[in-house]
């Protein structure tokens, strides 16, 4: 499927094999300019998912860009899924990812994330996800 049509949690396959191949590379040469690119790519990607999980887990598919309806009844649930706590991890995740790809004046001179920190991100985003599902779901 192409990248607009890939739900979160192939997205988050798709970030786990972009963060084995950075890895890969960082271990061979950690300021490597193939390693930055590997690790902006995967900030990038990662709030481009962050976005689609708004869209997908937090609002059930209730709301989605661009479309002209609004799909009312999956909203059962959303409600009570989704906790205070769920928000700050939400909005810090979202931060953390816009703050890697964001581009910054070079007297900033920027540190790039390690792997350690960007697969650190990305299983933020799956625990989320995995967190609010089995609360919708559960009774």
């Amino acid at each position: 499927m192409p990248w607009l049509a890939l739900p979160v949690k192939k997205r988050i396959g798709y970030l786990h094999k972009l963060l084995q191949t950075a890895g890969a590379e960082y271990k061979r040469n950690e300021g490597s300019p193939r390693y930055v690119l590997l690790a902006k790519q995967i900030a990038e990607v990662l709030r481009e998912t962050w976005e689609r999980f708004v869209e997908e887990i937090l609002f059930n598919g209730a709301l989605v860009r661009f479309d002209p309806a609004v799909h009312t009844q999956k909203l059962r649930g959303v409600a009570d899924s989704f906790k205070e706590a769920d928000m700050l991890n939400l909005d810090e995740g979202m931060t953390v990812a816009s703050d890697w790809c964001h581009d910054s004046a070079m007297a900033v001179n920027k540190r790039i994330p390690e792997p350690a920190e960007l697969e650190a991100e990305v299983d933020r985003l799956k625990k989320l996800k995995d967190n609010i599902l089995s609360r919708r779901l559960s009774p």
